[in-house]
């Protein structure tokens, strides 16, 4: 069923794109109403993306494909790929990143920093975005730290529950499912994910995972 809703998306997306790229030189207002065709596109797609998340998590069946990487490596290849949105949003992008290696689903760790830094810059309020990795003892940090609107006390926990969202994010859009997935991919992973924010100050979201432990689930496994 996933491939049979991405597929004629991914190539009516394609098409909108290309035309849009080759109306820059004939229309600038068509250019206008297909980049905005293609936006929404684009928002239809991660909303398919999600759902099948859901389903998949809801049946236990979210399948992890582990290998060994680094997580600094993998944070610096998405970060790359929200260049062009940070600028746009002018909320530049720092970077910290000691060297951690682990073993872990490559795929599914970029979807938890793809939801985390995408959240940060959204509600960024065009602030410095901070991301953050490191090693504390046996286990592998990523922090992800915005200074914008922030979340009240009593949302800290609700936020990462389906279809929930923080108080006063209504204006922002979403659907509420991105940091419930990101929950349990971390935890599907064997980690923790938390956060720490005060309102009108900005957020702090931290991802612990473990190092050793899913090694050895994955030689099991081999």
């Amino acid at each position: 069923a996933g491939h049979e809703l991405r597929t004629p998306l991914s190539a009516l997306l394609m098409q909108v794109q290309s035309l849009a790229r080759s109306a820059k030189v004939v229309d600038p207002r068509l250019k206008d109403r297909l980049e905005k065709a293609a936006a929404a596109g684009a928002r239809l797609e991660k909303l398919i993306s999600q759902i099948l998340d859901v389903s998949r998590l809801n049946a236990g069946r979210l399948a992890l494909d582990r290998e060994r990487m680094h997580l600094d490596a993998v944070v610096r290849e998405v970060m790359d790929r929200f260049a062009d949105l940070a600028t746009e949003s002018r909320c530049p992008i720092l970077l910290r990143l000691e060297p951690v290696e682990g073993v872990w689903d490559r795929v599914r760790l970029e979807q938890v920093i793809t939801n985390l830094v995408g959240n940060a810059i959204k509600y960024g309020k065009g602030k410095p975005v901070e991301v953050e990795t490191l090693l504390d003892g046996s286990d592998a940090v990523l922090r992800v730290v915005d200074h914008g609107i922030g979340i009240a006390p009593e949302d800290h926990k609700r936020i990462f529950d389906r279809f929930e969202r923080a108080r006063g994010t209504r204006e922002y859009g979403g659907f509420g499912l991105g940091l419930w997935i990101s929950r349990s991919i971390v935890e599907a992973i064997g980690g923790v994910i938390t956060v720490r924010s005060t309102p009108g100050e900005g957020s702090t979201f931290t991802v612990t995972l473990p190092l050793r432990a899913k090694e050895a689930d994955a030689a099991k496994q081999s």
